[in-house]
């Protein structure tokens, strides 16, 4: 029952130790940074040197009042000026859009979504825009299409081919996430030559299916996972099911399902269908186990594709709630990647129809009671702490909807899409013991 967040891995396999710890190798933020910090200096050059009035003003302004909308627009407006010397204006756009999201607080991203807009219709070519506007709104997903967007406009720095890579293979996609780990290690960049061991180790057992069957596969099998899955129907949402071919019935009946989980999560959370979905079927726990570096709670794990155990021909009520649960995750996290534990784990369950598992006696709408909810699901969090949580997770859900009906789960959906932080939802929702909404 993981929600969009990896799965835990503690003790595992050293190949997963190895991929936490390889997250922090490269930073995709640091190219921008080193941007924001050349700005100053290299406007100050530029006022040194003769030009006209008015881009001098308009850059002065940028350069004294970064965060206002309005300096940033007058300074495009004189662009012409800057033709000589195009990466002051670029960087005077990523320093401003930096700016103006700081200055915009929590809660509302509506500036900054604007803006960078704009920034993008201003410099139509420019890389750098697709890869900040992935940093500043991680909430609004797509995270793979704008850096594979930048990359495409000529970003081929490694940071950014590593990260677009790891999000090519959360999605399933190995052959993706090896073409752009190598393209990233024969950069020539200092460092770049063994970047990404670890990442290249998993992509290329997923690839060759060293990952998700346990033994030798039979003849006929679809054992390279990732690099050949059949699209069962071009229909959006795609679902795309990755199976042994011995068990035809399950693969259509997944994939199927799943197509329809899809479609009526998005009803539910007010948003358009997931477009694409990797479903890997494996042939038993142990082989979940080892695809996806975490526990298997369940028959059925998300973590970017959708992990089900399938024994047989055909899925029985119980997995079939346990893929309905994970579905839900899918399209969550495809809407809005930040989404709290409390939220995904209560959603999931009442959208699948499942008991819980541990009686809670009652649960108050009370903000201390979602912020313990989402303490105790967070990840690593197993047994009998785990059990309670998930029920009152699924508690303070079907109250939410008691009090203000189901539309207020699409309500917590966009206000998580505009800029509300996961911790303020509380507020959002006006329960008692939130800190008092901020003016917007």
């Amino acid at each position: 029952m993981v929600t969009g967040r990896d799965a835990p891995s503690a003790g595992l396999d050293p190949l997963c130790d190895r991929l936490r710890a390889e997250r922090g190798e490269l930073d995709l933020g640091a190219a921008l940074r080193d941007r924001v910090r050349a700005f100053p200096a290299e406007a100050e050059r530029w006022l040194a040197e003769p030009h006209g009035a008015a881009p001098r003003a308009a850059l002065r302004a940028v350069l004294e009042h970064p965060e206002d909308p309005a300096a940033l627009a007058q300074l495009h407006q004189h662009a012409r000026a800057f033709a000589g010397a195009p990466s002051l204006l670029v960087d005077a756009t990523v320093t401003s859009l930096y700016a103006i999201d700081v200055a915009a607080g929590a809660g509302n991203n509506a500036t900054t979504v604007a803006l960078v807009a704009q920034a993008r219709a201003w410099l139509p070519t420019e890389p750098s825009l697709p890869r900040l506007e992935a940093l500043l709104l991680p909430e609004r997903g797509g995270r793979r299409r704008l850096l594979d967007e930048a990359r495409a406009l000529g970003d081929d720095e490694p940071a950014l081919l590593v990260a677009l890579a790891r999000a090519a293979l959360r999605e399933g996609d190995a052959a993706s996430a090896l073409r752009w780990i190598e393209r990233a290690r024969e950069s020539g960049r200092p460092g770049a030559g063994g970047v990404a061991s670890a990442l290249r180790e998993r992509a290329q057992q997923v690839a060759s299916g060293e990952v998700g069957f346990t033994g030798a596969p039979d003849r006929g099998e679809t054992s390279r996972v990732g690099r050949r899955p059949t699209p069962l129907d071009a229909a959006v949402p795609r679902v795309r099911v990755v199976a042994p071919a011995s068990t035809p019935d399950a693969r259509a009946q997944l994939a199927e399902e799943v197509r329809r989980d899809l479609r009526d999560a998005a009803t539910l959370l007010g948003q358009p269908p997931r477009e694409e979905l990797v479903v890997w079927v494996h042939a038993d726990v142990d082989a979940l186990r080892a695809a996806t570096c975490g526990a298997a709670w369940s028959q059925a794990l998300y973590d970017g594709v959708l992990h089900v155990v399938v024994p047989g021909e055909r899925l029985d009520d119980a997995l079939r709630r346990s893929v309905r649960h994970e579905a839900l995750h899918a399209a969550l996290d495809a809407a809005t990647p930040l989404a709290p534990r409390w939220f995904h784990e209560g959603v999931a369950q009442r959208f699948a129809g499942e008991t819980p598992s541990v009686a809670v006696p009652s649960v108050a709408l009370h903000a201390h009671a979602l912020a313990d909810t989402e303490a105790h699901l967070a990840l690593g969090v197993d047994g009998q702490t785990a059990g309670h949580a998930y029920a009152t997770a699924r508690a303070l859900v079907d109250a939410l909807i008691a009090r203000d009906g189901e539309p207020v789960l699409a309500s917590v959906v966009r206000a998580l899409r505009s800029g509300v932080p996961p911790g303020a939802i509380a507020t959002e929702l006006g329960l008692p013991g939130a800190p008092q909404t901020p003016p917007r």
